[in-house]
């Protein structure tokens, strides 16, 4: 995902979450409620922490599956010819590797996908 996407995706949570909770009055004087405010009512993760956790759950489903079936040959499949001049484009895969770093603190995501109850495990973790 994008981060502008990111971005978008959390900007429009919370102008909905505004929304649903309402505004605060402070002192006879209404007011709309800050981030905080938002999270500390709102304790489950954001969309977008959502979102990378399926992508996530996802990515352990394929890695399960035999090296036979579509979906896994497409994630590993790599497309020869000329790339451009400047930093390579991030791949889907490479997006895994950093959210399993960054949101599971898992270093070998393909080796923990193995096994499915361990890695169910670590999903439900993320979610808290």
């Amino acid at each position: 995902m994008y981060k502008r996407y990111n971005i978008a995706i959390n900007s429009f949570e919370r102008k909905i979450l505004r929304h649903i909770l309402g505004p605060v009055k402070e002192n006879d004087v209404w007011r709309v409620r800050y981030n905080n405010e938002l999270y500390e009512l709102y304790k489950e993760p954001s969309i977008s922490i959502i979102v990378k956790l399926k992508r996530l759950q996802w990515a352990g489903h394929v890695q399960r599956m035999g090296n036979e079936c579509i979906p896994k040959k497409i994630l590993y499949a790599t497309i020869g010819g000329k790339r451009h001049v400047g930093r390579p484009r991030n791949r889907w895969i490479d997006a895994m590797e950093e959210d399993a770093k960054k949101i599971l603190g898992v270093r070998n995501w393909k080796k923990k996908t193995l096994n499915r109850d361990i890695w169910r495990g670590f999903i439900q973790e993320a979610k808290v």
